[in-house]
């Protein structure tokens, strides 16, 4: 995908405390984007 394409949803690398934010618009784009996110993610499987 292209750098500069805003479609993407941030990213985390837990091995090194990262998180790759996409370019937004707006403060709103992010939050939306990153509670998309959150809200899909599995995390480490630990229940």
């Amino acid at each position: 995908m292209n750098e500069t394409s805003t479609n993407w949803l941030p990213v985390a690398h837990t091995c090194f405390n990262q998180l790759c934010l996409p370019p937004c618009k707006n403060k709103k784009d992010l939050k939306q984007k990153l509670i998309i996110g959150i809200s899909n993610s599995e995390g480490f499987g630990l229940e």
